[in-house]
């Protein structure tokens, strides 16, 4: 998923949807990619590229990787890759 996201930007770009969505029931590479057990790791315009509704819905459906890397951006200075850090924390916190 990184590297289709860094080299294939047409591709991504004219897929936005499919590639980057986190909808429920709904297979994707964004949610393949924030499911693989070894972690996404921190990739700031990777994670910039999600939808943060569908990020946030699959924090609050409590999906480790997806918390563990929303987490990570708050962090580690990356908060506004997520929108506004205040309602990105509060509603990771509103989560179970």
């Amino acid at each position: 998923m990184p590297l289709l996201h860094r080299r294939v930007t047409a591709f991504t770009a004219t897929h936005h949807t499919e590639v980057y969505g986190l909808g429920l029931g709904r297979p994707s590479l964004a949610g393949a990619w924030s499911h693989d057990r070894r972690g996404p790791g921190l990739e700031p315009l990777l994670l910039a590229a999600l939808d943060r509704r569908q990020l946030l819905a699959a924090c609050a459906r409590n999906r480790p990787v997806p918390w563990r890397s929303a987490i990570h951006a708050l962090m580690t200075g990356h908060d506004g890759l997520l929108g506004d850090p205040v309602t990105a924390w509060r509603a990771l916190a509103a989560g179970p």
